[in-house]
């Protein structure tokens, strides 16, 4: 009667209302909807009450998002420093390692040194 139940239980129910008369005629009686507009009252916000709620949920999102960037600022900002180190540190080592033609000229040369003091 109030739309809150899904196709499956909205048809058992019709189906158990047609086969027991008794149930189908104190269904048909029930209008839960026009029940609860007429025989509750009703009250209207004040305007300061709903900017209040408005406001309250405006600083709720911002401060989740708060929260979810200071949750993964450490652990972004370390993985951004060790990663920074460890390509500072592969790029010194390749810097400082001599290129092959380098190492055959100083063999060369060391060749040459000991054959002229020996």
């Amino acid at each position: 009667m109030d739309g809150e139940l899904d196709a499956l239980t909205v048809a058992r129910a019709e189906r158990i209302c047609k086969l027991a008369p008794p149930v189908n005629d104190n269904y048909a009686k029930l209008d839960l909807r026009a029940a609860i507009k007429t025989a509750t009252p009703y009250f209207k916000a004040p305007a300061s009450l709903h900017n209040r709620i408005h406001a309250e949920l405006h600083k709720t999102e911002k401060s989740r998002g708060l929260d979810y960037l200071n949750t993964w600022r450490w652990p972004t900002v370390s993985a951004v420093a060790s990663s920074v180190v460890l390509f500072s540190m592969s790029l010194v080592l390749v810097l400082n390692t001599p290129s092959t033609d380098d190492l055959i000229a100083r063999e060369v040369i060391a060749g040459h040194v000991r054959s002229t003091n020996g």
